[in-house]
């Protein structure tokens, strides 16, 4: 969903729990509570399009006004090549990313995680969280704990 509107309405997937859905509109809510433009379940706005990654929730602010006005004195010089002058054209962004979540809710192996890692790595300003809601992590304990208590 891009531009969220109500953190509520924020469809369930079959496939993922009741925790991680709940963290999902938890970061919905503040992050709107910030300020910040929210999607859900999408791919981040940049010059990879369909190649981009998915994240779980992505928060978007405002391109300062600095960056706007000189991406303005840029353009209007006239010794520009074409490549170039493409290219600051296609940097003139509505908004611009500003953290994403990966959420784990369910048990994942290692390599899922170091997956998720290096996907939120890639991000342009390297600002990223993975978040494991609270019950996720509870359940995990009591199980190393029961698996302990059997050797």
């Amino acid at each position: 969903m891009k531009k969220v509107k109500d953190c509520e309405k924020i469809p369930f997937k079959r496939s993922e729990s009741t925790e991680a859905a709940e963290m999902k509109r938890k970061l919905c809510r503040l992050g709107q509570t910030l300020a910040f433009e929210v999607d859900i379940e999408e791919q981040p706005e940049s010059e990879l399009g369909d190649l981009g990654t998915r994240h779980d929730v992505l928060w978007y602010s405002k391109p300062p006004d600095w960056c706007r006005e000189l991406l303005r004195t840029m353009l209007a010089r006239s010794d520009l090549e074409e490549g170039y002058r493409d290219l600051l054209e296609s940097k003139q962004l509505e908004r611009m990313l500003y953290t994403a979540f990966e959420i784990e809710a369910k048990d994942q192996t290692t390599k899922g995680m170091k997956g998720d890692i290096s996907n939120l790595s890639k991000l342009p300003l390297g600002s990223w969280f993975g978040v494991v809601p609270r019950k996720t992590t509870q359940a995990k304990v009591s199980r190393s704990e029961t698996a302990s208590k059997g050797l």
